[in-house]
């Protein structure tokens, strides 16, 4: 049959009978099947997830004792996960990573305690091809990071310019 095989069947019996009954009509609408556009996009969302996990130490402490000293999680809104990764001594680009997940079908705005107006989305989602992604923003004057509905943005803050080079 023509297409992607996506929703060509069931998932194994072992570990998923039980949602078969709510499974199958959800495999066989029309509808919901990703066409050529969807997966393309997929696929260039995917290679930016994958290009800033490879450009960003913070994505890559090399211990539980770094996570445990520098990764911490601050206080967000149902439906939404921040992330916060102190760079210092890690990356000479940035002072921190700040992760935030947007799971709630609206968009999110959330004052975050960071610190200097240095920061923004990361440059591989400023770039991206996604639109919606490159909505996400930082108001310094607030501290407030605004975050697309169903969206992970990725924020990295700058070091603060040494008095006199500003």
């Amino acid at each position: 049959s023509a297409g992607n095989g996506f929703g060509a069947g069931l998932p194994p019996r072992a570990a998923n009978e039980a949602a078969w009954s709510y499974a199958r009509p959800l495999l066989a609408d029309p509808a919901l099947r990703p066409g050529c556009p969807e997966i393309g996009a997929c696929r260039a969302a995917f290679g930016e997830l994958l290009r800033i996990r490879a450009s960003t130490p913070a994505f890559a402490l090399g211990s539980a004792a770094e996570v445990r000293r520098r990764l911490t999680f601050p206080a967000a809104p149902d439906g939404v996960i921040v992330m916060h990764v102190d760079t210092s001594g890690l990356d000479p680009r940035w002072d921190a990573v700040t992760v935030v997940l947007n799971a709630t079908p609206s968009p999110c705005a959330h004052v975050l305690p960071l610190p200097g107006g240095n920061v923004a989305l990361h440059p591989v989602q400023a770039g991206s091809a996604d639109e919606v992604v490159r909505r996400s923003s930082f108001d310094p004057a607030t501290g407030t990071v605004t975050v697309p509905a169903r969206t992970a943005a990725v924020f990295v803050r700058a070091p603060d310019a040494p008095s006199g080079e500003e």
